[in-house]
């Protein structure tokens, strides 16, 4: 792993904890009494109407053939989903969030729901184009400057209007650069803050008071008991809220875009636009126009051709990845809405508001208990839950071990094209029930984000897996163990990873082997179909040549650079040979 170089914390960031506990600590004088009232009476209203539309009367129609036929079930769902979608919108910010987030979720919500609440993404109706005006004006003359000598042309019409704002393109006056003026929705900050106030008070109330749930005497429900008391929910939401608060100062937005600029674009391939602090505030946000086309539309991109589907997932994942293991901080919204696709096949991330830096420790920590995962070293998993504080020291480590080793046995054991990560999460989360455990905050938002990412992922390249993103990182944490283990220990580490290391040496071979990494790895799936048991022995052979060549990367000296090449040439040739007899 690379050394975190980034602050661990901005100013900005800083104020802004500090306001959201003075919000808290003193709610009154922050929130009056009469618009709290009010506002739980919409709320309470909202979750009314949000039960009879989508539980009751599913429940009561939907499932009776006799009312709805197929074509008559699907124009009710999308008119539940225009209607919701409505309702979000009126409930303002924090609301859209939840909307753009369950937009990502057809496991919850069935699809024609889904595809009306992803127009939550960057289709909220926008305010008037002479308010948007008047407040760059006010914002510009702060800096003492004035609309007229700022842009020598301004587009009324909004490109793109979500939850905090809406953006306009603009030509400066001077260097004719063409640009988007972000401009904040007006009382956008009042609205966010009464809404966390009244969810965190919901929030204390259930992690208070989670034994009243016991009286239910559902052993389901009360199966979670001890888990939710052992989770600090008020933590996790506190830290979700301050990132929300952040969201409605553009300039903690624009040291966000630069720093991704500075340490995360040259590696990975994104492009991020560049920011002009000169013409930026609190509530306005000037940065470069990168035209591109959004991934938060229907369907599955049919506007991008099938070659650069799979190089821009791959980027993506990179991204993220080496964002959360080796930055230390990530975008935590990473949804459709905030990226796009140039014309030429680049990758454009938008929207810098939501970014979560994760405490030192706990990011280092993190980047080997991913890798630990990827390569299925059971042990070292433990190891870091311990020490991560996730389990108790007095945990039954060898149970642990085999719960985590069978979870990881059956994952694997499914193509990835029906591996999800949601799935994946799903399976850990019964295993955290299960054992009690405790989850940070942080890790929840890196899981959120992920979830989010890869549903836009696995519609440009179902075949992809998040692994291959991780392989620079497996390959340096297996070559630190190997330097610090005798030889012996070493032999066994690269036996026991010979799998993922025989990946790795497919990923330093010739691309038409890594376009085709899990075609192979597919053929090595115990079958008791005898024609499959007649292609093993060729199979076993060439794993033989996968992990020396391996072994060869990891010797890695210079002598040794002939057979290095001549070994990757070998397995590149065999591979080939068998995805030709598919």
């Amino acid at each position: 792993m690379k050394p975190h170089t980034t602050k661990r914390m901005s100013s900005i960031k800083e104020e802004y904890k500090e306001l959201y506990w003075k919000i808290i600590s003193n709610k009154k004088r922050f929130y009056p009494l009469l618009p709290t009232i009010k506002r739980i009476f919409e709320i309470g209203l909202f979750a009314a109407e949000v039960y009879f539309r989508f539980i009751v009367l599913p429940s009561l129609c939907l499932s009776r053939d006799r009312f709805f036929s197929e074509n008559k079930r699907k124009k009710y769902l999308e008119q539940q989903g225009k209607w919701l979608n409505r309702k979000l919108q009126g409930m303002e910010a924090v609301f859209i969030k939840a909307g753009q987030f369950m937009s990502l979720r057809p496991d919850i919500l069935d699809n024609e729901i889904c595809e009306k609440l992803k127009e939550l993404q960057d289709k909220v109706p926008s305010f008037s184009p002479k308010l948007a005006k008047q407040i760059i004006e006010r914002e510009l003359k702060s800096k003492g400057k004035t609309f007229e000598e700022c842009f020598s042309h301004f587009e009324e019409d909004p490109i793109a209007a979500a939850s905090i704002g809406q953006v306009h393109r603009a030509i400066l006056k001077g260097s004719g650069k063409q640009v988007v003026v972000k401009v904040q929705r007006p009382k956008v900050f009042d609205s966010i803050k009464c809404d966390l106030v009244l969810f965190r008070q919901l929030i204390v109330f259930i992690q208070n008071r989670i034994e009243i749930i016991k009286r239910l005497n559902r052993v389901k429900i009360n199966d979670w008991i001890e888990v939710i008391q052992k989770q600090n929910l008020v933590r996790i939401f506190d830290d979700y809220a301050v990132l929300l608060l952040l969201e409605t100062n553009y300039l903690h937005e624009l040291e966000n875009a630069e720093k991704f600029q500075k340490n995360l674009a040259p590696d990975t391939k994104v492009i991020i636009p560049s920011v002009y602090r000169d013409f930026s505030s609190q509530k306005i946000l000037t940065m470069e126009y990168c035209k591109g086309d959004k991934l938060s539309g229907e369907g599955d991109f049919n506007f991008i051709n099938k070659n650069t589907k799979k190089k821009i997932a791959r980027i993506a994942g990179d991204c993220f990845v080496k964002q959360v293991l080796d930055n230390g901080w990530f975008h935590a919204d990473p949804h459709g809405g905030n990226l796009a696709v140039t014309t030429s096949g680049e990758l454009i991330l938008y929207d810098y508001g939501m970014v979560l830096e994760l405490p030192t420790e706990l990011s280092e920590k993190f980047s080997v208990l991913t890798v630990a995962f990827v390569i299925r070293d059971v042990n070292k998993i433990v190891e870091i839950l311990i020490e991560l504080d996730i389990v108790d020291s007095s945990i039954n480590k060898p149970e642990l071990a085999e719960s985590l080793n069978l979870l990881l046995v059956r994952l694997l054991s499914q193509p990835i094209t029906n591996l999800l990560l949601e799935d994946i999460f799903d399976d850990i989360f019964e295993i955290v029930r299960c054992y009690k455990m405790r989850v940070q905050a942080e890790i929840v938002i890196v899981i959120k984000a992920a979830i989010t990412l890869e549903t836009i992922v696995k519609k440009l390249d179902p075949s992809y897996d998040f692994t291959y993103s991780t392989i620079p990182y497996v390959w340096n944490f297996v070559q630190k163990e190997i330097s610090n283990s005798s030889s012996s220990e070493s032999l066994r580490l690269l036996w026991d990873h010979r799998d993922i290391l025989f990946r790795l040496a497919l990923d330093n071979a010739p691309s038409i082997i890594l376009d085709n990494t899990q075609p192979i790895l597919d053929l090595f799936k115990v079958s008791e179909n005898k024609k499959e048991k007649n292609a093993m022995f060729t199979l076993d052979f060439f794993s033989i040549f996968g992990f020396y060549v391996v072994l060869i990367f990891l010797i890695g000296s210079l002598e040794n650079l002939f057979l290095r090449f001549s070994s990757t040439l070998l397995i590149s040739s065999v591979g080939f040979f068998l995805l030709l007899r598919r």
